[in-house]
């Protein structure tokens, strides 16, 4: 299983942060091979969502589980497709005021070992990417945030 971690403080609050990643069907709007993502199910607060990230040379669909613990925590979970274990766990801490502390963790180990080594990759480079995504589409959603100049 290989494990992937980024961290950032953003200039917005924990619930625009939570909410702009608890809205699972915009990642391919943003994110980087992130290809579909459509609500299977929606019931208080679990999601379920078939994905597709876009690999070439090969695409990945598969179906995760969200749970929803607004504004602190957003864990997805997945074994379905070609992860034996997919786990994406997002955490909202508030910093200065009208800042969050960002921390995105994923844990990942994949049935095939030769794909696992792409994927493996992919996610090193996704982690602080996805973080730099999410900072960019949250200052398109809510503008430069406080404590910005």
């Amino acid at each position: 299983m290989s494990t992937h971690s980024a961290t950032r403080i953003l200039p917005y609050s924990c619930e625009h942060l939570f909410d702009l990643a608890a809205d699972i069907e915009s990642y391919p709007e943003f994110l980087p091979g992130w290809v579909e993502a459509r609500i299977l199910e929606s019931s208080g607060n679990h999601l379920r969502v078939e994905q597709r990230l876009g690999l070439k040379p090969l695409p990945l669909p598969f179906v995760t589980t969200a749970f929803l613990d607004r504004p602190r925590t957003l864990s997805i979970h997945s074994s379905d497709g070609p992860f034996r274990f997919l786990q994406i766990e997002w955490r909202f801490e508030p910093a200065d005021p009208g800042h969050c502390r960002v921390v995105l963790d994923f844990n990942v180990q994949l049935h095939a070992g030769q794909l696992e080594r792409v994927v493996t990759g992919l996610f090193d480079h996704m982690s602080p990417e996805i973080i730099n995504r999410f900072d960019r589409r949250a200052h398109l959603l809510y503008g430069a945030g406080p404590g910005t100049r």
